[in-house]
């Protein structure tokens, strides 16, 4: 199912696929006494499944759609995805970790670590695998979670773990970030990154820059986008809105940051189009705000993805549709498409290109206010990376399948799809263009 836009001047291809079981990308299937985890592992031009059974406690885990764990592996790279871990890292020759957390009562709890060494995870009877019975810190939210990490800010290095490793949740009208200098298997107690009346509560997945900066994004600081950004480890937060931007509250907004540290901010602007604004000192200051869904006449956007490469690269993936009105609403008649915007200028202009022509992803709602509206079938967001060579990945659901492709109705299914970049000029000029 290849796409082809040859108007668009980078020639940029996607190639979207589906893969046979629903929800996140990479389901983390919940049992009475063990869970499931299936890996995806992109090589020689062709996907491969990776599956393995692990052991987990007899407290039971929250079965909870909104509550899986997602992994993209694409080349020599593990991308941890959906609701929790959103961090890159490099795995040729060095061991990663990653997390899954589990919901007992209200604390939240990385439950089980795995690590990947030499391109394979490693699953020797379950060894590789451990329980934290103490959480992600004291007086952690346990809502709304996201995982992250990358290099420390000067003053602080990692034990028995290179990277830092965050963890972030929701607490209804606001929201605390715990460190951990340990690869996840304790953290420092939380810390308050927003009151109620800076920011709304619910935030994006956080992101690390290469000198330390950690960046929050969150829809509403004010009726505004922005990032809540800290350059201390996580000991103090600091909101930055873009001036000029509105929001309709719905979807989280998305961070891209680049390899010197540039930052790229995507949000579904207050009249429902996809916008995105660049800084070059870590929020303090926008430029090159804009809406980059003029190129379709997109009128409503949902799940805004942002990737960033070499510093001036950066992709935006979200859902979008030319069809305007309240796309909440049950009679909302829309259909929406996978797009990707990219820029190879720092955010000066957007190369736009629909990644599913001819195969809607949804048609009707896409319901953002939770519970079991039928409409939520593609639960809360998605998510995007970049493979060794530059080339864009994007994880969605797809929720609309079969005779829903050609003439509806929605079948309201949740189909894991990856759409990878199979052409054009990608996000690291190393690897050509």
């Amino acid at each position: 199912m290849a796409n082809e836009v040859e108007r668009e001047p980078r020639n940029l291809k996607y190639e979207p696929r589906r893969f046979r079981f629903n929800g996140a990308l990479i389901a983390l299937t919940i049992c009475t006494t063990a869970a499931f985890v299936l890996f995806l592992v992109f090589e020689s031009l062709r996907w491969r499944y990776l599956a393995a059974s692990l052991p987990i406690a007899a407290a039971p885990w929250a079965v909870r759609r909104a509550f899986r764990v997602s992994l993209i592996v694409t080349d020599d790279r593990v991308v941890v995805k959906n609701y929790w871990w959103t961090h890159t890292f490099p795995w040729s020759e060095v061991e990663g970790v990653g997390i899954a957390l589990k919901q007992q009562g209200v604390l939240p709890q990385p439950a089980l670590a795995f690590k990947l060494r030499n391109g394979e995870p490693v699953f020797a009877s379950g060894a590789s695998w451990f329980q934290n019975p103490v959480g992600c810190g004291l007086a952690a939210g346990a809502d709304h979670q996201t995982v992250g990490g990358g290099a420390f800010a000067p003053g602080l290095s990692g034990t028995g773990y290179p990277d830092s490793v965050y963890y972030c949740a929701q607490a209804i009208a606001t929201a605390q970030c715990s460190l951990s200098i340990n690869g996840g298997v304790s953290f420092n107690p939380a810390v308050p990154i927003y009151t109620a009346l800076q920011c709304g509560g619910l935030h994006g997945h956080i992101k690390a820059a290469p000198d330390g900066t950690v960046y929050v994004p969150n829809a509403d600081c004010g009726g505004k986008a922005a990032v809540v950004v800290s350059t201390d480890n996580g000991t103090t937060w600091n909101v930055r809105s873009v001036p000029g931007s509105t929001t309709q509250d719905e979807s989280d907004p998305s961070v891209g940051v680049g390899s010197s540290g540039t930052v790229y901010l995507g949000w579904q602007n207050g009249n429902g189009h996809p916008y995105v604004a660049v800084s070059h000192d870590r929020g303090a200051t926008w430029t090159n705000a804009q809406d980059v869904g003029t190129g379709f006449n997109l009128q409503n956007v949902q799940f805004p993805a942002v990737v960033a490469g070499d510093d001036d690269r950066a992709a935006y993936a979200f859902l979008g549709t030319p069809t305007s009105g309240d796309d909440q609403k049950s009679t909302f008649a829309g259909a929406w498409h996978l797009y990707v915007a990219t820029t190879f200028d720092g955010g000066v202009t957007w190369t736009r290109v629909d990644v599913t022509p001819s195969d809607p992803v949804q048609r009707g709602c896409i319901w953002m206010a939770g519970g079991s509206n039928k409409c939520r079938n593609l639960l809360d967001f998605m998510d995007a990376t970049v493979d060794k060579t530059g080339h864009v990945l994007v994880g969605y659901a797809d929720g609309c399948i079969g005779t829903c492709v050609t003439s509806g109705p929605n079948s309201y299914s949740a189909v894991a799809t990856i759409a990878r970049q199979t052409g054009g000029t990608g996000l690291f000029a190393a690897f050509g263009g």
